[in-house]
């Protein structure tokens, strides 16, 4: 095969393939789930969709910012969390993507940084390929209707402003 054939072969796969790697982008529904966070606490997007928005915070224990954003997080559940603080109606979970990670790993590092917000350990990846998770930190914000309205490397500086349309 020669060189044009090769490139041609290659440019034509990236640009189909390509736009399928960020499935929930902006725009799209909140693939379902369920999941048993650290505490024992079961999670489903079912129960959360149709009563509250969502934020989801995709990390690794080895990743530099995601330690970084962990007090940025804890203030907006503070701020914003359904549950303590001024209980404003949006629920939190931190995925943990399981790479190079142990559940043991988890729980220290999460009691370490006083992450105060429910932790699911993602052994086999799973959510995480379901969410086309690439790269940490990932966050993921859903509105009260299931849709994901914000999908970036960090949270927005101005979730409140948008926690009224986010509640719709």
């Amino acid at each position: 095969m020669n060189y044009k054939m090769l490139m041609a072969i290659l440019l034509t796969t990236m640009f189909i393939v390509a736009p399928s790697l960020h499935a929930t982008s902006t725009g799209e529904q909140l693939p379902n789930f369920k999941v048993t966070t650290l505490d024992g606490t079961v999670m489903e997007s079912e129960k959360i969709v149709g009563k509250s928005p969502l934020f989801l915070v995709f990390w690794a224990t080895w990743c530099p910012n995601c330690k970084r954003e962990i007090p940025h997080i804890n203030q907006l559940v503070e701020e914003f969390g359904s549950k303590g603080g001024k209980g404003r109606g949006m629920e939190f979970l931190g995925v943990n993507v399981g790479v190079n990670d142990s559940e043991k790993k988890v729980r220290r590092y999460a009691k370490k940084y006083a992450m105060d917000y429910p932790i699911y350990f993602d052994k086999d990846s799973s959510l995480t390929k379901r969410f086309k998770v690439s790269g940490t930190p990932t966050i993921i914000i859903v509105d009260k209707s299931g849709i994901v309205r914000y999908r970036d490397v960090s949270p927005p500086e101005d979730l409140e402003n948008h926690l009224e349309d986010l509640s719709k």
